[in-house]
């Protein structure tokens, strides 16, 4: 019998470009996160913000971070000159982290499996990431160790309305 070695079954499985999303696919983050951790709440808590009022304009400023460059600071800095509340850049760095709490950790140290499944598609095919992630996972993406495999990322918040 002639048996094609493990590289070349993957090739032959995948021969051109394989896509795969970003966050619960090659990447889990909610083993990270830490028991009854909510970010709105987390950031209403810094800000001093009530945590209903905060939560529905994070809900109805859905599609705007999913979908723009927007920084989540910047956001939140409207929410809090819409409800008068002061913001100093201590809270923003406090802001910043409690955004990066899961999904950093998650994109700089991936399941090893995934990243060594990534690697062997990579060998015989052009890798392709497409995820619904707004600007603050764009800037982890880089310390993550797929970016050695994949070609192309498809960011949703770097689509414009045009």
């Amino acid at each position: 019998m002639n048996r094609v070695p493990r590289t070349g079954r993957m090739q032959a499985m995948f021969p051109g470009a394989v896509v795969f999303d970003l966050f619960h696919t090659l990447v889990d983050t909610e083993h990270l996160r830490p028991v009854g951790f909510s970010e709105v709440e987390s950031v209403a808590r810094v800000i001093g913000a009530e945590p209903s009022g905060f939560a529905q304009f994070w809900a109805d400023t859905y599609v705007e971070r999913e979908t723009s460059m927007l920084d989540l600071g910047d956001l939140t800095a409207r929410y809090c000159d819409q409800a008068g509340l002061l913001l100093d850049f201590a809270q923003l760095d406090e802001i910043d982290t409690v955004f990066g709490v899961c999904k950093d950790e998650a994109l700089r140290q991936p399941e090893p499996a995934m990243v060594e499944l990534v690697a062997t598609v990579a060998s015989g095919s052009v890798i392709g990431v497409l995820s619904n992630c707004h600007a603050r996972e764009v800037r982890a993406w880089s310390a993550s160790p797929f970016v050695d495999y994949v070609a192309v990322f498809g960011r949703s918040c770097e689509i414009t309305g045009s």
